[in-house]
């Protein structure tokens, strides 16, 4: 690149002979500059990983809520009654 103050050739920001800035769109043009898009959360493989270990430990959650519910409810008040005692009842 020219510097446009002293007429040197050199690569950078600065000139470093004397020290006058480039022109930063002549840059970007000179390099082609194209930003990049950033990557949508969701077409990451961590997301994914994150979303199934929170599924996991939600169903693990409840399976446990469930289970102590079971073990500290009172026992069934049900009673087995066969066909034959239901007619012989009747």
């Amino acid at each position: 690149m020219k510097c446009v103050n002293c007429g040197k050739e050199y690569d950078g920001y600065f000139c470093p002979y004397c020290e006058t800035p480039n022109d930063e769109e002549k840059v970007y043009k000179d390099a082609e500059y194209t930003p990049h898009e950033p990557t949508k959360l969701f077409k990451k493989w961590w997301f994914w990983l994150v979303i199934l270990a929170a599924l996991i430990a939600f169903v693990l959650t409840i399976y446990t809520i469930n289970k102590e519910q079971a073990k500290n409810s009172p026992p069934s008040t049900k009673t087995n009654v066969t066909y034959q005692q239901i007619v012989d009842f009747i």
